[in-house]
């Protein structure tokens, strides 16, 4: 993959780490970390200097970090997860916006935060991670549903973080609810079906 010189413009830079992040992408999906690791770099750099200049480049930006996150997570290193993760968490913070998008990608920082402390033992602050990003999704399914399997996956990650708080009742309390999300939407889907088939003009 060719990308342009480090003088290009802001829109071209933003473009060439869209390309890089795909290929972080690309490289995670294979297993190759260290390739993915240094992608995401190499896209963060470019996206920080289109940010200063396009404000619309830092959701990127805030992916960009998302990834970067996750990769140092993977290779083991979790104490440089931490500052991306944070970062991407602030950026996102700071983005007024009812994007549903947006809104998701910010709860799967918050708990992306919440693997790092997950992995360095400090449950307390992993739950509260978690917490908020549930919280977030709960109102955002109120008018985009399609995101509900995303919350039933957030529960029971706080369900997990409960658990190894020694709180059982509440992680099985949450356990529970994202079973019946995903069946109440799976009914919904089927139903949903039934009734476009039975609409269908029958066949003369």
């Amino acid at each position: 993959m060719l990308f342009r010189s480090a003088d290009a413009d802001p829109i071209q830079k933003m473009a060439d780490a869209s390309l890089r992040l795909q290929n972080a992408i690309n490289f995670t999906e294979l297993g190759q970390w260290d390739r993915a690791l240094q992608a995401s770099l190499e896209a963060v750099d470019q996206l920080r200097d289109s940010a200063r200049a396009i404000p619309y480049a830092r959701p990127m930006l805030a992916a960009g970090l998302w990834y970067l996150g996750l990769e140092y997570i993977a290779l083991g290193r979790e104490a440089e997860a931490q500052a991306p993760l944070r970062e991407a968490q602030l950026i996102l913070g700071e983005i007024k916006t009812t994007s549903p998008f947006l809104v998701y990608l910010q709860s799967v920082a918050l708990s992306s935060l919440g693997y790092y402390y997950t992995e360095t033992g400090r449950y307390g602050l992993a739950l509260a991670q978690h917490q908020q990003a549930a919280a977030m999704l709960r109102q955002l399914i109120q008018t985009n549903p399609e995101f509900t399997e995303e919350l039933a996956s957030k529960l029971r990650e706080l369900g997990e973080s409960l658990y190894d708080l020694e709180r059982y009742p509440e992680a099985l309390a949450l356990y529970q609810e994202a079973h019946e999300l995903l069946r109440d939407r799976k009914s919904t889907r089927l139903n949903s079906s039934h009734s476009s088939v039975s609409r269908m003009p029958s066949s003369a």
